[in-house]
């Protein structure tokens, strides 16, 4: 009995020098377990559906577990538990958001590309990791790190969570809840440089400088790092005419490409600007097709996330009442991992009611999702919880789709992001100029 006692000990004390060895519980049993009952009570009241993708007895399992082991967890590891009952949902608006996920973020974006992992942004003191490959997170190859959490990451699809887990791996809380990391101050990677040359390189968590960003505005509108003071592609191509690139901090624009008879219409955002509402923004747009007579319509969808449908319909009645544009080859629809939310209700009304092109990435949506989040905080660690309240039947009721496949897939590589080359785009141009 003593020495079975003793090898508790021994076997607690090396977990917490192995895992946890600087962090201290923030949060008791009774709290995350009054928080773990309150999440899941929101939940299956606020979800039309709460078991459409994951069977009850799943989660029900799940939550016994959590609750049979807290006291050994870590406050990473039930972050990262309560991360992985919810992302058994199934649909990206029911997530966790908030300031409270995780004490210290490590700030370097590694993204995923057709050729590997490359950090795509990261705060300025650790500027030369910037375009880097990387080949090593913490403990494991940047893949197999990837794939740990992304079990863990809340998403619609595989392609979504894509987009989804280089947020999660700039949280210690992730990273170390999932083993990734055992030190929660210290990320070590390893990368190979512009040159080609293999590197070790740590970067050192840092408090959240955002307190007041709950949604986390910083990684899918500003596509940066928790800091003030980054690098990205929008600060290292800003001298470049580089037409995806353009007006950023635009919600919508336009512009006629003069040679290929042809207009591009950039629709980053789906909100209405106070300096130029969505509804008079349109109706010039649709004055220009008028004057200019395009024979072809690019409506780029890519770094569009979302926000309201409510906008789109003289966009959608635009496109009807233009037969030109309901030709095959005459209106193109740029998609990718990103397009999310109404963005997605725009892609798939305007599959529906016209016949577009898709071409870039697959979506990181299904044409019929479920969205429109209540928003729920938790009593005790703070952590906010998005459910989604209402289910949206955007394409046909028997489309079990869980994104749109573009019928021109095109995977960037590095050398092209970084080069600001947009093949998906010139393959566009490339087609409209042929059929002059």
């Amino acid at each position: 009995m003593i020495l079975f006692i003793q090898l508790i000990v021994a076997l607690s004390f090396c977990r917490i020098s192995q895992g946890q060895a600087t962090n201290v519980r923030n949060y008791s049993d009774i709290e995350w377990n009054c928080d773990l009952d309150s999440m899941y009570g929101f939940m299956r009241k606020t979800h039309p559906d709460l078991y459409w993708k994951t069977p009850q007895k799943e989660f029900d399992n799940l939550i016994r577990e959590i609750k049979s082991n807290i006291t050994y967890f870590t406050d990473n590891e039930i972050i990262t538990r309560f991360s992985k009952l919810v992302s058994r949902v199934g649909d990206g608006h029911t997530t966790l958001m908030g300031s409270k996920l995780s004490d210290k973020y490590f700030p370097v974006r590694i993204e995923y590309f057709k050729d590997g992992y490359f950090v795509t942004a990261v705060a300025v003191k650790y500027s030369f990791l910037y375009g880097a490959r990387v080949l090593k997170i913490g403990n494991y190859s940047s893949e197999k790190a990837f794939e740990i959490t992304g079990n863990s990451t809340i998403a619609d699809n595989k392609w979504s969570k894509l987009y989804w887990t280089p947020r999660n791996l700039m949280m210690s809380s992730f990273l170390n809840g999932l083993r990734i990391i055992d030190n929660t101050d210290i990320l070590t990677l390893q990368i190979s440089d512009i040159n080609g040359k293999i590197k070790t390189v740590e970067v050192t968590g840092e408090a959240f400088p955002f307190p007041d960003d709950q949604f986390h505005m910083w990684f899918w509108n500003k596509n940066s790092v928790p800091d003030t003071n980054y690098l990205n592609i929008l600060t290292e191509t800003c001298d470049k005419d580089i037409l995806r690139l353009k007006n950023s901090d635009k919600p919508y624009w336009f512009e006629f490409l003069e040679d290929y008879n042809t207009l591009y219409f950039c629709f980053n955002s789906c909100e209405n600007s106070s300096s130029d509402p969505f509804p008079e923004f349109i109706d010039r747009l649709w004055k220009a097709v008028e004057i200019r007579k395009p024979e072809k319509l690019i409506i780029d969808l890519r770094n569009n996330f979302g926000g309201t449908n409510d906008y789109l319909k003289p966009l959608m009645e635009g496109i009807i009442s233009h037969n030109q544009f309901n030709q095959k080859g005459h209106l193109f629809v740029m998609i990718s991992r990103k397009t999310f939310s109404a963005a997605m209700h725009c892609a798939s009304w305007i599959e529906k009611s016209a016949h577009p092109v898709f071409v870039g990435e697959p979506t990181g949506a299904a044409p019929n999702h479920y969205a429109d989040p209540d928003v729920y905080k938790l009593p005790n660690s703070g952590l906010y919880l998005l459910v989604s309240s209402k289910y949206w039947q955007n394409s046909f009721p028997d489309d079990k789709r869980v994104w749109i496949e573009p019928e021109l897939k095109v995977e960037v590589d590095s050398k092209e992001y970084f080069n600001g080359k947009d093949l998906a785009l010139e393959y566009i141009l490339d087609y409209a100029q042929k059929k002059k």
